[in-house]
């Protein structure tokens, strides 16, 4: 239960360093439309936590209809063998 809980920690921790990375950056306000960034976001399938497995990291750009209208990336993965989860981090 531990080991679950702290990688459940160290998913959060490592997705919010996503958007400091992108703070850090030179603001350009990118088209509607377009993905501000896709390498960043296809980078996280490449992070490496204990017992944490990142499965997909899509770039989704902003869209003009729906429930979701702002860029972002569509993360997913397992804790251990079973917890699933399904993030989905804004580009701002």
């Amino acid at each position: 239960m531990k080991t679950r809980i702290l990688a459940g920690a160290a998913i959060t921790c490592a997705m919010s360093l996503v958007p400091a990375a992108q703070a850090l950056r030179p603001a350009v306000t990118p088209a509607v439309g377009a993905v501000a960034n896709p390498p960043d976001c296809t980078n996280l399938t490449t992070l490496k936590l204990p017992d944490v497995k990142v499965t997909e990291a899509v770039a989704v750009p902003a869209a003009a209809t729906g429930a979701v209208r702002v860029g972002h990336c569509r993360v997913a993965g397992v804790i251990g063998k079973e917890i699933k989860f399904s993030l989905l981090l804004p580009d701002d």
